[in-house]
Parts: structure tokens; sequence; C-alpha cells
């Protein structure tokens, strides 16, 4: 019998994943300075996400996402999955309604 797989963000930080991440990242244009893949404290959500390895000064910019890569409303609309429910959408919530749409696919 297998065992249960966990759901601790720190059993799921492995070395072999966090190459993989940073080149996921390289490959998409993600740029980002003296970061590294880290564990949240738990009063925060306790999920992975990057952390400052450097002291960082006002102005620096530590991590740039390009906006292929961001939720956003336009993203939705051109989501195949998404985009066909996008067109129908009344609106009354904005772009957070497809944006959230968006991310329930996801």
């Amino acid at each position: 019998m297998a065992a249960p797989a966990s759901s601790s963000a720190s059993d799921r930080l492995t070395a072999e994943k966090e190459t993989a991440f940073n080149a996921w990242l390289s490959k998409n244009g993600v740029k980002a300075k003296d970061v590294a893949l880290s564990v949240a404290n738990a009063n925060h959500g306790g999920g992975l996400g990057l952390r400052a390895v450097s002291a960082v000064e006002s102005g620096d910019v530590v991590c740039s996402v390009p906006f292929s890569l961001c939720f956003s409303s336009d993203g939705a609309r051109n989501d195949p999955l998404v985009g066909p429910s996008a067109k129908a959408f009344d609106g009354y919530t904005g772009a957070a309604g497809l944006i959230a749409l968006q991310l329930l696919v996801s």
C-alpha cells in the first residue's frame, strides 16, 4: 500500500522540484535576482513562494513576471477552456469575475 500523499509545503519542496521550477521561470521569461524557492510561514498560508536571499534596496527589481503568465481578463477571454464561457459573461463582476473563472478552470 502506498503512503498517503503529503500536503505539507516543506515536503513538496525538493531540490529536483526547485531546479525544475527555476528552469520553468527562465524558459517563460521570468527575471528573478537573488531569490530562492521557499516555504512560507504557516501563519501566512504555509505555501511555496519566492524569498529574497540578499538585501533588497529601495528601487531594486527583485522579480519581473511577463504579463503572459499573469491571470487577467484578456487571458481568460483568450483561454481555450474559459474563452467560450467568457463570451457570454455579463460582466457584472468585471475583470475579477473573469479572472476568478480562469482560476477555477486552472
